[in-house]
Parts: structure tokens; C-alpha cells; sequence
């Protein structure tokens, strides 16, 4: 059976399925492509008009060796193999196939239907580059290039999934990057070959972490180009996924989520006092209901006389003991912040902010809750949205729960127990062996763009940053 007979049994209940035949002074080619996937105009100039034009000395010396020289278009291979060309056709390329003939010739003529380059929606800031990266692959990889164009970047391809046959490409720089680490990742992703598809990096980072169990992300996902050079630079790789507008750095370490893009383009002070601001909201965020509750069911006498009065009266009118009434508020917040996201984008934010007025005026009226412990639940609301990384963020939302129940049964007790129990389990944790609560330098001791509090000492700077300091040369040397 000839190839033009299997693929035709392959395709036959596909309605996008186009053969057709061309007879140039005797012989017949076919060209076979799915319509929805292939571009009209590429086949129009790419392949029909050069086999019309040819002239009877050329077709008789038609061959697919020949036509690959002839024909204008960047890519086309020789292929007899039914399972590549089966894939290739989906994906937009042509088979062009002379009568008679055994191999073929696959040329590349898929339609472009991408997005163009936006600002950054989810990681905005309000300096540094604006653009984010889209759903094409290459074109991500060549916002890379333009912004590190240099031959030690590079881009490792590999494919994945039995179904999607997902392109998985993985970037980093030569010498900078440990080679053990990229050996580590490229062995992980070839043991992920069994899955049916893989369709966002978001979730191949999850199956590609040192421990899938984990409530705390220990890759980085960003949609940011700039963000991506940065964790180059710093000796870190990163992975991109056909289809998905995020890539994924790693190895990271948690004080990294804290870090936002814009710290990098303003002064040192500015980024320093924001970055501490971020680490005190993530505290606040985790910690400031469980104290609450812990303070007013237990250990009342450390509060203020004048402040405790407040808190009693405040208190008074509320039906329910301290850990019912913040469980209840926290997940109507919950309730609220995950509608808000799930409806479109203008009727969610009026939902949040309506929302949340109407509903907790409403339940400080009826007394199912008091106003201190709506403003205390309202800042640590607040004080997680502070943090850059969205991922991070959730998680610091579900701790909050586990050491309200704690602070509930055994007051300060239980919130040393639970903190305990979170420090173990973070130290446990690892990203791509390198440990997740590695220590960093708290005062910028070799460098400032990844250090915790940034200064502006140039004698600190090490070797391998972002930033080099280099030596002018010196051309009229005595």
C-alpha cells in the first residue's frame, strides 16, 4: 500500500484533510495538508506556483531531492515514516509526494495564529521592561536573544507527552549554570515521556519538583523576559513549554518569591525598604489572626487595659468563641477573593469590593462577627497580596488556617508548635537539590541585586553578577 493510500485511511474521518494533485507534463504530485493548520499563502507561493513553473527538462529530474533545493520555504525534510508525518501534518507542514515515488518530501507551512507582545498583566511593575512573554515558543526564545545575545546561551529542545508531543526547552548559560543540575532536569523531563500531554510549564513544574507533596512552589514561575535574563545570570535555568506564556526558573531558594522586578530599576534604599516591607507583610500575613486569637482566648493579660476594654466590647455582641468567628470570616474572604477571580474581570472587581463592604457591614450589624477582627483579618488579607508571587501567595492564604486552629486549642503554645512544624518542613525542602532555606546575604555582602537588603558598596560585588564591573583596557599601555 502506497503512502498516499495509508494516510488517506489515517485522515478519513478528518473534515480538514486536503489532497490535492498537480499533473506537470506527465507526472503527478500530490500535496497533502489539514486546512485549519496549514497557511493558504505559504502553500500558494511556497509550494504550488514553483511546481508550475517548472519546465520538462526539470521534471523529468523531478525528485525529492530536487524539490528540496527548489522549493522557497525555511524548512523541509525527506520522510517515508507515517508516524512523523502523521505528526507533522498536525502540526501545519505539508507532504508534497511524487507518483511512484517512495520518499516524500515534508516542508513547513503552518499558520501563525499568536497574540501579540503585551504588557505584563500579572507580574506589572511599574519599571523595567513592560513586555511579557506569549504563547509561541519562538518567539519567547528570541525576546531571550534580544535581550542576552551571546553564544554561552543555551537552548536544549526535547519533546514529551504520547498525545501532544509537547516541545520542552530548556535554557540557561554555559559555564554559569552546574552542569549536574542540567543533566538532573533533562533526566527528569525524559522520565515524564509516558503522560498523554502536557499542555503549561505551571504543571510541569509540579511533576518535575524535589518533593510533589509540598504546599510551598520551589520553581519560579514568571511571565516577565527581563526577570528570566536576571535568574540566568544568576546561574539558574529555566524551561519553556510550547503553548504557555510563563517559563519556569530553577533552582530557587523562598526568599526569591519575595523579590519583585522593579527592585532592580530603582535605588538602593527604595528596593531595600520595599523588599523588608515584603518580608513583613508575608510575617503579618501568616501570623497577625492567630495572635488574635491566641490573645483574646488565652492570654489576655499581656493586652493593654485600655486596648482589652476595646476588645471586650467589641467582643460582647458576638455569639461565637474566637476561633469559630476567624475561621468563618477568613473563609468568607476566601469565598469572596476566589469569586472575584473566577468571574470576567469587570464584574469580579466590582463583586470583590461590594462584596466585601456589603457582606462584612452586614455581619458586624448582626453580631456574628467583631469589626477588630475584620480589620485584623482585612490586613492580613492585604499584607498577601503584597507578595510578587502569586503561588507564594496561596500558600501563605492556607497556613493562615492550620495555626488559627492551633492558636484556638493551645493559644502561643500552638502557635510555637505550628511554626516549628512549618521551619522543619521548609528546611526538608529542597529545589533541585540545591536547599530551600539556603541562607542569603542579609547586607548585600557579595551581591546587590539578589540580596535581601541591597547597598551600594561596588567593592562587594562578585564576579559572576549581572552587573560586572570591568577594567578599562588600556590601548596606549607604555
Amino acid at each position: 500500500m502506497s503512502i498516499l493510500n495509508r494516510l488517506h485511511d489515517v485522515f478519513a474521518e478528518n473534515c480538514q484533510w486536503t489532497c490535492r494533485f498537480l499533473s506537470i507534463h506527465g507526472r503527478t504530485v500530490h500535496i497533502m495538508f489539514l486546512s485549519n493548520v496549514a497557511d493558504d499563502q505559504l502553500l500558494s507561493e511556497g509550494i504550488l506556483r514553483p511546481l508550475q513553473k517548472l519546465d520538462s527538462h526539470e521534471v523529468e529530474q523531478l525528485t525529492p531531492d530536487y524539490l528540496l533545493g527548489q522549493l522557497p520555504l525555511k524548512k523541509g525534510e525527506l520522510s517515508c515514516d507515517l508516524e512523523q508525518i502523521c505528526h507533522k501534518l498536525m502540526l501545519g507542514w505539508s507532504y508534497v509526494w511524487i507518483q511512484d515515488g517512495t520518499d516524500g518530501l515534508l516542508m513547513y507551512t503552518a499558520a501563525h495564529h499568536e497574540r501579540s507582545l503585551s504588557k505584563a498583566e500579572i507580574e506589572s511593575d511599574e519599571y523595567g521592561p513592560q513586555v511579557a512573554f506569549v504563547e509561541e515558543l519562538s518567539t519567547n526564545l528570541s525576546l531571550l536573544y534580544k535581550l542576552l545575545p551571546d553564544s554561552k546561551l543555551c537552548v536544549s529542545s526535547l519533546e514529551m507527552g504520547d498525545v501532544s508531543k509537547t516541545v520542552v526547552n530548556i535554557v540557561y548559560l554555559k559555564e554559569y549554570a552546574n552542569e549536574d543540575q542540567v543533566s538532573l532536569l533533562r533526566s527528569r523531563i525524559s522520565s515524564l515521556q509516558h503522560i498523554n500531554g502536557m499542555l503549561d510549564s505551571l504543571k510541569l513544574a509540579q511533576l518535575l519538583d524535589d518533593n510533589v507533596a509540598t504546599l510551598f512552589p520551589t520553581m519560579l514561575h514568571t511571565e516577565r523576559p527581563d526577570r528570566v535574563c536576571q535568574g540566568l545570570l544568576a546561574n539558574k535555568i529555566a524551561l519553556f513549554v510550547d503553548g504557555s506564556p510563563f517559563a519556569v526558573l530553577c533552582p530557587v531558594t523562598i526568599y526569591e518569591f519575595f523579590h519583585a522586578g522593579s527592585d532592580m530599576y530603582q535605588r538602593w534604599i527604595v528596593g531595600m525598604l520595599l523588599r523588608v516591607l515584603r518580608m513583613c507583610a508575608m510575617i503579618a500575613s501568616v501570623f497577625v489572626t492567630s495572635i488574635y486569637v491566641a490573645a483574646i482566648t488565652f492570654h489576655y493579660q499581656v493586652i493593654p487595659p485600655e486596648l482589652l476594654k476595646t476588645l471586650i466590647q467589641s467582643h460582647s455582641r458576638v455569639p461565637f468563641p474566637p476561633i469559630l468567628e476567624a475561621l468563618m470570616l477568613e473563609v468568607m474572604i476566601e469565598l469572596l477573593r476566589e469569586s472575584s477571580i473566577r468571574m470576567p474581570s469587570k464584574v469580579g472587581q466590582t463583586m470583590g469590593v461590594v462584596g466585601g463592604i456589603v457582606i462584612g457591614q452586614a455581619a458586624v450589624e448582626a453580631g456574628f462577627i467583631s469589626n477588630i477582627l475584620l480589620m485584623i483579618v482585612a490586613l492580613g488579607t492585604l499584607s498577601s497580596f503584597v507578595v510578587s508571587n502569586f503561588a507564594m501567595g496561596n500558600s501563605l492564604q492556607i497556613i493562615r488556617f492550620p495555626l488559627i486552629i492551633l492558636a484556638g486549642a493551645w493559644g502561643g503554645v500552638g502557635i510555637i508548635v505550628g511554626t516549628c512544624f512549618i521551619i522543619i518542613h521548609l528546611a526538608r525542602q529542597t529545589s533541585l537539590g540545591v536547599p530551600y532555606l539556603q541562607p542569603m546575604n542579609m547586607l548585600a555582602g557579595k551581591s546587590d541585586e539578589h540580596s535581601v537588603m541591597r547597598m551600594i558598596w561596588k567593592w562587594m560585588k562578585r564576579e559572576n553578577s549581572s552587573y560586572r564591573i570591568r577594567k578599562p583596557k588600556e590601548d596606549f599601555a607604555e
